[in-house]
């Protein structure tokens, strides 16, 4: 599946040896967000410790993770039945900034058997204790977390593509979906 400004690194299961070495020297979209201070699980430091082997990885494999991984495809499974079509998809380097690492959960494509990206997809599951956090389905960007939001947009500038989706599994039965567009000024501050 051919991506304009990134080539294909490989696709692993996320926490294996051979993921986080790949990780290592780069940062990925869900790291973009400790590094700009918006990350609720991880600081600016504990990054930097990890990323020069100074501390491991967290691979906490909890049950709460476990879940979020295996609702992936019930999320999948919703936005695909409201009308997107996607594949699957692995690990992405920026060509002109091989530290930029994406790896969306999915690749939009136009048609079924469609194989140019027209966009990335991310999959959430969303506690329900947190779901305050987000705006009703299809608010747009102003409705996603902000820590979310910059993964998504680092997803987009890494890959060169302009649309994102973020599907949402809030609790059970409260799927909410947001459109994400690329935004210029956001990209320069990331």
């Amino acid at each position: 599946m051919p991506v304009r400004d990134a080539v294909l690194v490989g696709s692993w299961e996320p926490g294996s040896s051979e993921w986080v070495e790949a990780r290592r020297g780069g940062l990925g979209g869900s790291e973009v967000a400790s590094v700009v201070g918006l990350s609720p699980w991880r600081s600016r430091w504990r990054l930097w410790q990890e990323k020069a082997g100074n501390l491991d990885p967290d691979r906490t494999d909890s049950t709460r993770l476990r879940m979020g991984r295996f609702l992936e495809a019930a999320v999948v499974a919703e936005a695909e039945h409201r009308g997107l079509r996607m594949r699957r998809t692995g690990m992405w380097r920026n060509i002109e900034r091989p530290w930029q690492l994406a790896e969306p959960d999915r690749l939009l494509v136009a048609t079924r058997r469609g194989m140019t990206p027209t966009g990335v997809f991310e999959a959430k599951t969303v506690d329900p204790g947190v779901a305050w956090q987000w705006g009703p389905d299809g608010a747009g960007e102003d409705g996603i977390p902000p820590h979310y939001l910059v993964q998504v947009r680092w997803y987009l500038t890494c890959l060169g593509l302009d649309r994102g989706v973020l599907g949402a599994l809030v609790g059970f039965g409260d799927y909410r979906q947001y459109e994400v567009g690329r935004d210029r000024q956001d990209e320069e501050w990331l």
